[in-house]
This record gives structure tokens, C-alpha cells and sequence, in this order.
């Protein structure tokens, strides 16, 4: 658990997540948001090793709360929209410290847990 949001995108292969108590099975391009505070857990299907990426973020206000359990498919455009917001960050953030790409920004694979 932690006190900020992240987006959870499958890049390749498939996962099972845990969000409290409900459970998601999600595959290529599927998205999942989860809220502060929200126990969450991820783990490989079939001894595949997804590949995943993920941003942390904070938010405030009311429109935020839209996000609440979304989990959801991105088209084509949000796909490519995604993948340039976490490389953009990923380069801005290698000229200063690589330690905190690990923690506000992983584009990671998965091994089966």
C-alpha cells in the first residue's frame, strides 16, 4: 500500500490482479487504476513473464474519484499517448537520478510469484 495513484498497463502477456477484494485477470493493453491506500498485488498467468508499465502519480478534487476500480482497455491512440508520457519521463529522469525511476516509473517485466 501507498498514498498515491498508479495506472497499471499490460504491455505483453497476461497478469492476475488483486484490488482489495476484487480480482482481475488483464492482458495487452488493458489498464487498471489504483487509488491510495488500496492494497493491490500483481502476479504472472502461466509462468509468462508480462510485460508491464506503471505510473505513480497524486491527484486531488473530486474528478479523480472517476477512477476509482477502472479497469478498462486503451484504443490504439491511448496506447501510443501512454507509452510516450512513460518514455519522456523515463529520459528526464535519467539525466538526474536513476533511483527514482524505480520508484515513480517502471516500465518492468513480471516474473511469476
Amino acid at each position: 500500500m501507498h498514498n498515491f495513484w498508479e495506472i497499471v498497463q499490460i504491455v505483453e502477456g497476461e497478469v492476475t490482479i488483486t484490488a482489495e477484494d476484487r480480482v482481475y485477470k488483464l492482458s495487452e493493453n488493458e489498464v487498471i487504476f489504483h487509488k491510495p491506500m488500496e492494497f493491490h498485488n500483481i502476479s504472472a498467468i502461466n509462468n509468462c513473464m508480462p510485460r508491464i508499465r506503471i505510473i505513480s502519480f497524486t491527484a486531488k478534487g473530486d474528478l479523480i474519484n472517476n477512477f476509482e476500480n477502472l479497469c478498462t482497455l486503451f484504443n490504439p491512440e491511448q496506447t501510443y499517448e501512454y507509452s510516450q508520457i512513460v518514455h519522456k519521463a523515463e529520459n528526464w529522469l535519467n539525466k538526474y537520478d536513476e533511483t527514482t525511476i524505480t520508484y515513480a516509473l517502471r516500465d518492468a517485466s513480471l516474473r511469476n510469484i
